[in-house]
């Protein structure tokens, strides 16, 4: 199955975090978020520019652009 960068999925849409290419301090604050392999994420909000507003495990969360690109997931999954 085809991974994508988070950066790709819209609005509204569900997916699966299979892998984050994150190095250093940026990688353990997305842990810390939530973020890590196996996440379940919807997009609240995704307009192209700009951060990207996440919901996971209950709360909203804004991460910028350049690290949505470096976190691959599955688009569509549920728990």
């Amino acid at each position: 199955m085809e991974y994508i960068p988070l950066s790709a999925i819209s609005e509204g849409e569900t997916c699966r975090i299979i892998r984050i290419q994150s190095q250093g301090p940026s990688t353990k604050r997305l842990y810390e978020m939530g973020l890590h392999t196996g996440a379940e994420v919807k997009v609240k909000k995704n307009d192209h520019k700009g951060p990207q507003i996440l919901g996971i495990h209950g709360a909203n969360i804004a991460i910028g652009r350049n690290l949505a690109d470096g976190i691959q997931v599955r688009k569509g999954e549920k728990a």
